[in-house]
């Protein structure tokens, strides 16, 4: 992948539309495609998002997962909101799984016209957010400094990790999210399978992408200096350094 999000973008779209599969199965309504780069952490750059959007047929409603676009300090960033705000057929999806620290809570927001909100109101599931959950969403909009502290972090330990990733040999994808994807060998006994059940002897937790499509990568979380530390020290010692 090498970062290159906005190709992995327009490949998802040459696939799922070249097919017809979208217009085949559900003719009658609009669809959704997601956007594929928070799967990365990579951003599509400048103007990736809006030639995305241009591509589309009108029968293609473009949902944009912005789960990690808090992370994303980059000023020529493209959240999606400004675009939603003048077109009817684009969805802007966020979470406070992330920077806010409440993943547990399973609780987000979209950012879409009425009219679609209000088919997404009478298909959900009732009571799918309970109350404890929209109580401490609601006050972690108000926590800026949560949030701040947040975005510290990870400015401060991403290039860290990336460099100290990246010097054992391993390719780690440019990242604007709060993970790194990190690349490894096909060889037997260096693979990303093998390092996923190493560093879990360890007590450090990362996660296959072999799901997605990417059977030779890990994604890996930064976390406090100690946890970004141990985990540089798990990769060295799997790769024999």
């Amino acid at each position: 992948v090498a970062g290159h999000a906005e190709a992995v973008l327009e490949a998802r779209i040459a696939v799922e539309l070249g097919v017809g599969a979208i217009e085949h199965q559900h003719h009658r309504g609009r669809q959704a495609l997601m956007q594929a780069a928070d799967l990365f952490g990579a951003d599509p750059g400048a103007g990736g998002v809006g030639r995305l959007h241009e591509g589309l047929p009108p029968s293609v409603v473009l949902v944009l997962d912005g789960a990690y676009a808090e992370f994303n300090s980059d000023p020529g960033f493209e959240d999606g909101l400004g675009m939603a705000r003048h077109a009817d057929d684009i969805v802007v999806t966020r979470t406070f799984s992330k920077i806010h620290g409440l993943a547990a809570l399973r609780v987000g927001w979209g950012y879409l016209p009425a009219e679609m909100a209000s088919a997404v109101d009478r298909i959900r599931l009732p009571f799918n957010i309970n109350i404890p959950a929209q109580l401490a969403a609601v006050a972690a909009l108000g926590d800026d400094g949560f949030v701040a502290r947040s975005l510290a972090l990870v400015e401060q330990w991403r290039p860290w990790l990336t460099q100290q990733i990246s010097g054992l040999g391993l390719d780690v994808v440019p990242s604007a999210a709060n993970f790194v994807l990190v690349g490894f060998p096909a060889a037997p006994g260096r693979t990303a399978v093998e390092a996923e059940a190493f560093l879990a002897t360890k007590g450090l937790l990362t996660r296959g992408v072999g799901n997605y499509g990417l059977p030779g990568h890990l994604r890996i979380t930064i976390g406090l200096e100690q946890h970004n530390r141990a985990v540089v020290e798990g990769l060295a010692e799997f790769m024999g350094q």
